[in-house]
């Protein structure tokens, strides 16, 4: 094979065997060569291998590597492995943007960006089947956090240049550096790299290596700290009434929980007709748990399954997790530890002010604490064949018998007036860009019963006349039966236009028949519909007929954004069902995807946003993710934020739970126009997620 020149550098391809095919080996010298601003090659003892260092302040940072025209076995290879380290205090975030022969624009047809923990040797193994977008999340591999990517399905061949992209992570206050020690493309996951000189995580769950105030010193400490919370008194909640309403604003009570519309807000009302502003918290569970299988070198020390882990190691996706927060309650109270969790928890909930139990929390806390509660339904209606991303085949029987199924879970819950309502479905993948859901379907030679559909639609807009639609699209299909088994092959704005009328079929489709069936099964609680991630799409705004209340993520900025814009196009309340503001300051290296200064500045974050959420006439609820931090070396998914307002070893942060427990007291005052919302100045910080 011999060396690839392009217009940004020279490859030098070493070619070596492996246990399956070959492996393409990139380079590093002829990389660093041809990127001498924002790089430097170093040999390793007067010979090869050696590494990259990139250290800069100049943003965005790029290294190019070759593409499929340049000899490289991308179609056939199936893992491209980088493998890299950082000594930067914080994660810091590593892209990779992918480009093909189709789009000639300075923007890539696929980013995927994960974190890299500090001072931690790693491989970014990235699966090359991936870039057929069929998930948001790639597969996690030892010692990678989460990873995601962004853009539109590319078949390996066509890639033209994958640029290695280092993000300014808190920048201005820290510039990146990087060593890159190896890349290259291989048919099988590499072996694990050798153990660290010191394990990453102690005894107690925590980054081992960083001191911050208030880290928790040893078990005796951890030991007096669950002690003072047992013997706390009862909290009081601001609120008086029965479901924590607010006792000075009265309507027609109905024995469940509604939403009412005075002339200038909105409202929630709870079962005795009182008003209802829900501030609640997600994920309200005694859990902070993540993989442990395949990183057992990452740990000072595990605990026994059959005695102090007793109980707490479960496994998901086919792999070992540890419950960590659960281990340190249980070695310090003993098996009935949950029991006494429960009872803290109702405390902290109460006592700073929250009314509702936000979702995937204990489903014994709402009994325990009589508070009230949201549900997140499981399991959303599918089919085995999926048409786009996670996109059913929506007219497909197996579809409504699927809807049938889902609906039936609501009944048990139908005489419970302490849930407040409920969401059908989470941050559904084909609403997360501005995708034409019907012309993705049709780029693929895959038969659906959705795509028999649209071809009958076709057929009798175009009244049966394929010369027409060859006309409009600029096509040359025979009949309308070839459209439903070939691929299109043109994307023009006539076809696109007709494909969006369609799209928006497919969506209404869905969106009524899910609705209609969960309320036969409950007629009495809201339909609080789907979490939204992002409003990116007009098909976010085409539930408005069928769902009670509009529900959208909030994560993203230090206030709520689009909801006088959600409000204006569907005429109904919103619900921030999330936000987040983390910060790097104590226990962990990332701060996710909205991030404060310090734990001060984090709580002045969390009081604007909530004060000014409640100034909004649309807005009846906000949710905060999540009680606890994530876990030091990440969750299922690779998250590992510091959000939480409590840790690991449960220590509040108490500046972000003061501002809480002040905003939520001024809710109702903010909400009525008699005070106004808080503005405290917060210094901009680059999240190390985002």
């Amino acid at each position: 094979m011999k060396f690839a020149f392009t217009l940004f550098f020279l490859f030098c391809i070493l070619i070596t065997s492996d246990l399956v095919g070959q492996k393409y080996q990139f380079s590093l010298q002829s990389i660093a060569e041809h990127e001498p601003i924002h790089s430097v090659w170093h040999k390793e003892k007067d010979h090869l291998p050696g590494w990259i260092e990139c250290k800069s302040d100049t943003f965005p940072w790029n290294l190019a590597l070759p593409g499929f025209d340049d000899g490289f076995a991308w179609n056939t290879a199936k893992y491209l492995v980088i493998e890299l380290e950082h000594d930067n205090p914080n994660t810091s975030i590593f892209q990779l943007h992918f480009y093909s022969e189709q789009y000639k624009s300075a923007s890539p047809d696929i980013r995927y960006r994960t974190g890299i923990l500090p001072n931690l040797p790693t491989q970014v193994v990235f699966p090359i089947s991936s870039l057929g977008l069929h998930f948001v999340n790639t597969p996690r591999f030892a010692r990678q956090l989460k990873g995601e990517l962004v853009g539109e399905p590319m078949d390996p061949t066509s890639i033209k240049k994958v640029l290695i992209h280092l993000a300014p992570v808190q920048w201005p206050d820290v510039f990146p550096r990087l060593k890159i020690h190896n890349i290259y493309l291989t048919s099988t996951i590499p072996e694990r790299l050798t153990p660290p000189k010191n394990p990453m995580v102690d005894s107690l769950w925590q980054w081992s290596s960083k001191s911050w105030p208030g880290k928790t010193k040893d078990r005796k400490a951890l030991k007096d700290r669950l002690a003072k919370y047992q013997s706390e008194t009862p909290a009081v909640a601001f609120q008086s009434t029965h479901f924590q309403g607010y006792s000075s604003l009265k309507w027609d009570p109905s024995g469940f929980f509604r939403t009412y519309f005075d002339g200038k807000r909105w409202w929630l009302v709870d079962p005795e007709g009182y008003a209802f502003l829900s501030t609640g918290i997600n994920n309200v569970r005694a859990s902070v748990s993540g993989p442990v299988e395949g990183s057992e070198d990452l740990f000072s020390w595990l605990p026994d399954p059959a005695k102090d882990g007793q109980g707490l190691y479960f496994k998901s996706q086919g792999v070992w997790n540890l419950n960590y927060l659960g281990q340190n309650f249980q070695s310090v109270l003993g098996k009935n530890w949950q029991e006494d969790w429960r009872k803290f928890a109702g405390n902290a909930l109460k006592g700073n002010g929250f009314n509702t139990i936000g979702i995937y929390s204990d489903p014994e806390l709402p009994k325990e604490t009589q508070l009230p509660y949201m549900a997140m339904l499981k399991n959303f209606p599918s089919t085995k064949l999926k048409v786009f991303k996670d996109f059913p085949d929506v007219f497909d029987p197996a579809f409504r018998d699927s809807v049938q199924r889902f609906a039936l879970q609501l009944k048990p819950f139908r005489r419970d007036n302490y849930l407040i309502g409920y969401f059908v479905g989470n941050q559904p993948e084909w609403a997360s860009d501005n995708s034409n859901l019907a012309l993705e379907m049709l780029k693929k030679p895959q038969k659906s019963r959705t795509r028999s559909r649209l071809c009958n639609w076709l057929s009798t807009k175009y009244k049966g006349n394929i010369v027409k639609l060859n006309a409009a699209w600029v096509e040359n299909y025979i009949s309308f039966s070839e459209l439903d088994s070939g691929q299109i092959r043109n994307f023009n704005s006539p076809a696109q236009t007709d494909l969006e009328a369609f799209t928006a079929l497919m969506v209404d489709s869905l969106i009524a028949m899910v609705c209609i069936e969960t309320k036969k099964a409950d007629p009495e609680h809201l339909n609080f519909g789907f979490r939204f991630s992002f409003i990116r799409s007009d098909l976010c705004h085409r539930d408005e007929h069928q769902f009670d209340v509009f529900s959208v993520l909030g994560n993203g900025l230090l206030a709520p954004e689009l909801t006088e814009d959600i409000r204006m196009r569907t005429g109904k309340p919103v619900f921030i069902t999330e936000f987040q503001v983390g910060a790097t300051d104590r226990g962990l290296p990332s701060s996710g995807i909205v991030a404060a200064k310090n734990q001060e500045e984090r709580g002045y974050a969390i009081q604007n946003y909530v004060e000014e959420g409640f100034s909004r006439p649309e807005i009846i609820g906000i949710h905060y993710y999540q009680l606890y931090d994530q876990p030091f070396l990440g969750r299922f998914d690779g998250e590992n934020y510091g959000l939480g307002l409590f840790d690991v070893c449960n220590k509040a942060y108490e500046d972000p739970i003061t501002s809480y427990r002040t905003a939520n007291s001024r809710i109702y005052s903010i909400a009525r126009g008699k005070k106004s919302p808080s503005d405290k100045r917060i210094t901009p910080i680059k999240p190390t997620w985002f």
